[in-house]
């Protein structure tokens, strides 16, 4: 669309591709998406770690929130993600000791 289109012209089909285009929450969406809102709360429902920052989504993977805190106060993990997790939390602690 050109950039000097007034909303009056846009037609809804436009913007029905723009509403419903494939969209991933991530925190530099907060200083410029207006959808921000929409995206966030999805991302809090899917339990998605990049509510937290990019910085822990890259570390978590996909390991949802809910199960990195579990693995972290002491569930066994399910699978070798959340083992991988266990095992770098635990050399992250060892480090900062």
């Amino acid at each position: 669309m050109p950039g000097d289109i007034r909303d009056e012209e846009i037609g809804k089909d436009r913007l029905a591709i723009v509403r419903d285009a494939p969209k991933a929450y991530e925190e530099g969406c907060v200083a410029f998406c207006e959808l921000e809102r929409r995206c966030h709360g999805e991302a809090m429902a899917a339990d998605s770690p990049t509510v937290l920052g990019r910085d822990v989504a890259r570390f978590l993977g996909t390991i949802q929130l809910s199960r990195a805190a579990a693995s972290m106060a002491g569930v066994p993990a399910a699978t070798a993600a959340e083992r991988d997790f266990v095992r770098r939390v635990a050399e992250a602690g060892r480090v900062a000791s």
